[in-house]
Order: structure tokens, then sequence, then C-alpha cells
């Protein structure tokens, strides 16, 4: 490989990586109430239908464009749970709400856990089998 070659290389990693951060970026908000557990602490957005899947042509069809970009507050406790628990494509057809998402079995007693735990700020969450 010639320099020219490394240096498109480094320039094409470091624009993937960009374009890679920016698609994924959680915003982290000041102290709000999550929407699963109730507690008051540092919450993330959950987008209720994953962005990896907004161009899919089932979940276009499914959906409006405020429906795909819709966002719920909730904590990083919370959203590390959710996707432990469950792949995209499910989370898009069949738990895209904060209802649903409450009527998962491992959610909800991850949730019922936590509440009687308010003070944990840092889980280790293994995935289950999805």
């Amino acid at each position: 490989m010639n320099i020219n070659q490394e240096k498109l290389s480094q320039k094409k990693n470091q624009v993937l990586d960009d374009v890679y951060q920016n698609f994924f970026r959680v915003k982290t908000n000041k102290m709000k109430q999550c929407k699963l557990c109730d507690r008051e602490v540092k919450t993330t957005e959950h987008h209720l239908i994953p962005k990896t899947k907004h161009a899919n042509k089932k979940i276009k069809k499914l959906y409006t464009s405020e429906q795909l970009h819709e966002t719920v507050s909730i904590c990083r406790e919370c959203h590390k749970t959710i996707h432990a628990c469950i792949d995209e494509k499910t989370l898009a057809l069949e738990y895209n709400s904060v209802e649903k998402l409450l009527e998962h079995e491992e959610i909800a007693k991850f949730v019922k856990w936590i509440q009687k735990h308010p003070d944990v700020s840092k889980v280790k969450v293994k995935k289950t089998n999805r």
C-alpha cells in the first residue's frame, strides 16, 4: 500500500467513525424522570423505533415520520436493559411504546428491581436469549 492509499484509508476510517458516532449519538439530559422506572436521574433519549430500522420498507409503511422519530427519556440502566433483552426488529414491530416495553417480562422484572434500588447508577447487563 502506498502513502496516498494509506492516507485515503485513514481518512475513510475517520469519516466512518464520525458517521457512526453521529448516527448512534444518545443525548444525555440533566436530571429528569425516567419514563420506565420513574427515578429522578440523568436520562438518555430512546428511539421507540430504532434508527437502524428507519430505512426498512416494512417499517416505513407501518409508521409516520413523526412516529419514527419519537423518543422517550429513560435512564441509562433501563436503556441498556431494553437493548440487551430485545432485538431492534422486535423493538420496532412489537415494543414501540413505553406501555408495551413495560409488558415485556424481563424489562418489567428489571424495572421492579431498580425501583427498589434508587441509588444504583451502574448496572452490568447481560444479553438474554432474544
